[in-house]
């Protein structure tokens, strides 16, 4: 995948900036995976936009500073296949 950086619009500045929304689709499925400890994919084909894969990424950051505070965002990216889930944090130089 392509590092696609961040629009003007959206880019921090002295002042900050006003935050952007998190999908309420991504919110339901981070809150199930939460509960339930299951795995959330979407799967990639080389027809997707590269800006709105990393709108995603960035969504799914977003959503783990946001509303897991206690918890992570485990995710893993691959050139065909975005997956992620909630689960406990891990301490550092631990594998999940």
């Amino acid at each position: 995948m392509t590092y696609v950086p961040v629009p003007e619009g959206e880019k921090k500045s002295t002042a900050g900036r006003d935050p952007v929304d998190i999908p309420d689709a991504l919110v339901r499925q981070l809150q199930h995976s939460d509960a339930t400890g299951a795995r959330c994919y979407i799967d990639l084909s080389p027809d997707d936009d590269p800006a709105e894969v990393a709108d995603l990424k960035r969504a799914i950051v977003r959503a783990g500073y946001r509303l897991f505070g206690t918890k992570t965002i485990h995710k893993k990216f691959t050139p065909d296949r975005v997956t992620y889930w909630v689960g406990p944090k891990i301490k550092r130089g631990k594998k999940t």
